[in-house]
């Protein structure tokens, strides 16, 4: 996946995209979009600064060696590991469809919780030199 892929899935209209338009309101309310990205090359793109900074979006950088703000690795993989913990599966496809369910099925007040949880974090880390203590 590179910049220019990310910027036109970002631009083309799908069901999906409907939800966003629907909640623009709440996001002009904001007045300001903060994007946590990682370090990855797409993310630092001409293109994609580009784009933010067209539409007024902030990017917060991960700072290096911080895996303690990604919410795969403190909520997401843990779930899906105990979830998926004394399962045997006959095909790659069974697991697929299994893990799928799994992530399908994450409330949205867990999810919400979990983006809590990473706001915390966040700000811990910036009031601690960009270290992590729990």
């Amino acid at each position: 996946m590179d910049s220019s892929y990310i910027i036109k899935v970002k631009s083309r209209p799908t069901a999906p995209r409907k939800a966003i338009v629907e909640q623009k309101v709440v996001l002009m309310e904001l007045k300001l979009i903060y994007v946590h990205f990682d370090n990855a090359t797409s993310h630092n793109s001409h293109a994609i600064t580009k784009f933010l900074q067209k539409n007024k979006i902030i990017c917060v950088a991960h700072p290096p060696s911080s895996p303690d703000l990604y919410p795969c690795d403190y909520f997401l993989f843990g779930h899906m590991k105990r979830n998926l913990q004394g399962n045997t599966f006959k095909t790659v496809e069974e697991a697929v469809d299994v893990a799928s369910k799994i992530l399908f099925s994450i409330p949205k007040n867990m999810l919400c919780s979990c983006f809590e949880n990473w706001r915390t974090r966040a700000w811990n880390v910036n009031q601690n030199d960009r270290f992590y203590f729990k």
